[in-house]
């Protein structure tokens, strides 16, 4: 049986676990808009917080209507958020970030194009 990344990381001296943590942790919290321009200290403590869980396919992770009680960042794969019948589908794939991107600078273009017009 394998062990997760959280219980070897428990098996280590602190300053190695935060070491390693902060390796695997910093460029994917500091992907995050709101986490971009914090201080170098603030996301390093963060990180210390983070745990890493594992989900299957169609595994719930999260009920609307639940008190919340985590933060998410997904790392690998794709997620899907549901409310009312309405399906989301997010993805990690860069490749999907990249076409969605070309196609917002696209549009930006397109209504600068208009308004000069």
């Amino acid at each position: 049986q394998g062990r997760s990344v959280t219980d070897v990381l428990k098996d280590l001296h602190p300053s190695a676990r935060v070491d390693i943590q902060i390796f695997l942790a910093r460029n994917i919290v500091q992907s995050v808009f709101s986490f971009a321009n914090l201080d170098r200290g603030f996301i390093y403590s963060f990180i210390q917080h983070l745990r890493v869980q594992v989900a299957v396919p169609d595994e719930y992770v999260y009920d609307i209507g639940q008190p919340s009680t985590a933060m998410y960042f997904i790392t690998r794969g794709s997620i899907e958020v549901r409310r009312d019948q309405v399906a989301f589908a997010l993805t990690t794939d860069p490749e999907h970030y990249r076409v969605q991107q070309a196609k917002r600078k696209q549009r930006l273009r397109q209504q600068q194009q208009q308004q000069q017009q």
